[in-house]
């Protein structure tokens, strides 16, 4: 299942890759066939890493009973699961985190954000800016919007 999983984002990646490549490569006037050949590997790669996805997607159910009895351990401690993205010494991660309930995150609900500033100054208490995100409705019309914009180059 590993495999699979790291092959779909390799390719997903790599399809990106691509297409903002496609995209570069056509907003510099440097030809159509080379937007057509980028966007057309960009495509291949995504239906290769979909196809991964599936079989990633029919394995996720059997999952399901060893996670909810590790949510239901967590919430019997007063803790929750948060995604929690870092940067430390120039190097980023994001992982799946336990936090308790004095954590800034515990209190996180639907597409709410919290940033935490840790400096030099801000070590003790670090600095907080807690806000929404856009939210799915406001992503996909960007999404949109970004799509219409290179079909109009």
């Amino acid at each position: 299942m590993k495999k699979k999983s790291v092959a779909f984002w390799i390719f997903f990646i790599l399809a990106v890759i691509c297409i903002i490549y496609a995209v570069i490569v056509r907003s510099t006037g440097s030809g159509t066939s080379f937007f057509l050949m980028w966007i057309a590997i960009g495509i291949v790669l995504l239906l290769l890493g979909i196809s991964f996805q599936m079989e990633f997607w029919k394995k996720v159910p059997s999952l399901d009973a060893d996670f909810e009895s590790r949510r239901q351990k967590l919430e019997d401690e007063n803790k929750r699961w948060r995604f929690v993205a870092k940067l430390e010494d120039g190097k980023g991660s994001v992982s799946l985190q336990e936090v308790d309930s004095k954590h800034p995150f515990y209190g996180l609900e639907g597409s709410n954000n919290i940033i935490l500033l840790t400096t030099e100054r801000y070590k003790e208490y670090p600095m907080m800016i807690q806000g929404y995100g856009a939210g799915a409705s406001v992503t996909a019309a960007g999404v949109f919007a970004d799509i219409m914009s290179i079909a109009n180059i």
